[in-house]
């Protein structure tokens, strides 16, 4: 999973703007699933969260970029681990299928003893997705497990539609808010269900004025990147970046030498905001 920071924006509950329910879709990675009755969602970046009022715990879904199911199995292996975190493997994970990898996960979240069901489905069209139900360990039922069969059971792939046409009139402001600017964003979620757990995590992106991106920052519940730049040693940056329009909304696209891309919608609401999450403007540490 991609890293790219900039913004402090914290989250303290789901009952806020940009709420989801009912079937999520998003065209340009080509994935969709349906979020469980009686559960709401909200993004934030590359993390999809879920939380309900009726039932504990978490649901939490990311994005992956593993295309074979045996690189899935082991990076899932590794657990999760960074600051209040520490989730690992409680048993033997399984490779399902020829798309899926799945087991039981247990440890520190937030301070609290967790455990839960994992299961992450290889996406033969691009990025793959992990679902994560997570509940305090003395709240646990089969009902854990079975929603995190529920959501994977309604995730559907098709091919991403990433393809943009340059016509907006706002485009040169964008442009002018974005390029040339280090971008630092920082997060945490913490659901107000009892049980319910959260997270925190923290990025920076660099968009320099030569066309390229460098980005570097740590998060928990999410996959090792092994283009993590902490020391700044990549001088020839971690890809290119383009700021697009579709259909009169603006884009961040960001293309990665690995040769996968992220799209990030901007917009604008007493600061810049990329997928819903603010990020505020600093001096760009380029090379």
């Amino acid at each position: 999973m991609k890293k790219l920071l900039n913004v402090l924006f914290i989250l303290t509950t789901l009952n806020s703007i940009s709420q989801f329910t009912g079937q999520v879709d998003y065209q340009q990675y080509g994935i969709s699933f349906t979020i469980p009755h009686n559960w709401i969602g909200q993004e934030t970046e590359d993390i999809f969260v879920m939380s309900s009022s009726k039932e504990a715990g978490l649901l939490i879904l990311m994005f992956h970029p593993e295309k074979n199911q045996e690189e899935l199995l082991n990076k899932m292996n590794l657990g999760l681990q960074d600051g209040a975190v520490n989730l690992r493997p409680s048993g033997p994970l399984q490779m399902v299928g020829e798309n899926q990898v799945e087991g039981m996960y247990s440890g520190m979240l937030d301070g609290q003893n967790v455990k839960g069901k994992v299961i992450a489905l290889i996406n033969a069209h691009g990025r793959g997705i992990a679902v994560f139900s997570l509940v305090n360990e003395t709240r646990y039922t089969k009902r854990t497990n079975e929603l995190a069969k529920l959501v994977a059971s309604s995730v559907a792939f098709k091919k991403a539609n990433p393809n943009v046409v340059l016509s907006s009139p706002y485009l040169e402001e964008a442009k002018a808010e974005l390029v040339g600017y280090k971008l630092t964003y920082m997060e945490s979620y913490y659901s107000n269900t009892p049980g319910g757990g959260g997270y925190e995590r923290k990025r920076v992106l660099n968009l320099c004025s030569n066309g390229l991106f460098t980005f570097y920052g740590g998060s928990y519940l999410n996959f090792p990147d092994p283009n993590w730049d902490p020391m700044h040693q990549n001088a020839k940056g971690h890809g290119t970046y383009e700021i697009l329009e579709d259909n009169g909304d603006i884009y961040l696209q960001l293309n990665y030498n690995d040769g996968e891309y992220e799209s990030l919608k901007c917009t604008y609401d007493d600061g810049v905001y990329l997928n819903g999450g603010r990020y505020y403007r600093g001096e760009v540490d380029c090379f």
